[in-house]
């Protein structure tokens, strides 16, 4: 498990099912990232 610390935008919010969800961030340092948030 790592750990960053990012200031991003959030573009998009999948919701899986009540407790998970995929977020997409757009990011300065690292572009574009999916992050699966639980």
């Amino acid at each position: 498990m790592s750990f960053y610390e990012v200031q991003g935008i959030v573009l998009r919010r999948k919701k899986i099912n009540t407790r998970d969800c995929y977020l997409s961030i757009l990011t300065r340092e690292m572009g574009r990232i999916e992050v699966f948030a639980a």
